[in-house]
This record gives C-alpha cells, structure tokens and sequence, in this order.
C-alpha cells in the first residue's frame, strides 16, 4: 500500500500549517467523501468504492476503521446513516474540543454528522 503510506506522509507535513478543521476524516483511498451543511452542521457523506470493477464486480467490499472527527462545540454524540439502512449512533470519545469517533464497517455508502 505505498499510496496509503505517501497519502499518510503528506497529510503530516501538510497538517501544521493549517487552521484546525470543522471536520477531519481519516479514510482509504477507495472511499470518496464529500462533506456539506445539511440544517447549518456538517455532514460528511461517504461512498464505498472499494473492489468495484466495470462489468465484473459492482458490488463494493465493505471498508472498515474509517475515522471521523467533528470541532465537538456542544456536540455530544456522531451519528451514522448506512445506504439503505436505519439512523445509529456511534460510539465517541471527547478530547482536545473535538468529538471522534471509529465507524462500522461501510458497504456502499453513508452520511455522518454529530449532534
């Protein structure tokens, strides 16, 4: 996995000299995300790309240890919304103003967001 290894080595010289995030998403890079305000939160909205092959497989292999981090303010929890799946929410940890947290495994997509 030498992209994952050069993606990791960048995020770290680049990490400093930026302002810290609203959102911060540590994923593979067969997951596409893309985050927007929904009701004037963030939401980050996540698809599942791994293993998909034209004409062979169109079905993704599920992802696992995708990690997401919200600037937590008031916030006190993160909820997850599978494709096709029901709202749950996701077990957090609180540190340094932020509220993290390690999804389930992701199929084919999902929206997270914290309250």
């Amino acid at each position: 996995m030498k992209v994952e290894a050069a993606r990791t080595a960048l995020v770290a010289r680049i990490r400093p000299l930026l302002a810290d995030p609203a959102v911060e998403i540590d994923a593979p890079s067969f997951v596409v995300s893309s985050i927007a305000k929904a009701a004037g939160k963030p939401r980050v909205f996540l698809v599942n790309v791994n293993g998909i092959r034209p004409a062979h497989a169109v079905t993704p292999a599920p992802v696992s240890g995708i990690k997401v981090s919200f600037a937590a303010g008031h916030a006190t929890r993160i909820r997850l919304l599978p494709f096709m799946g029901k709202v749950t929410d996701v077990k957090t940890d609180r540190a340094g103003g932020r509220l993290s947290a390690v999804l389930p495994p992701i199929d084919r997509g999902a929206i997270v967001w914290c309250q």
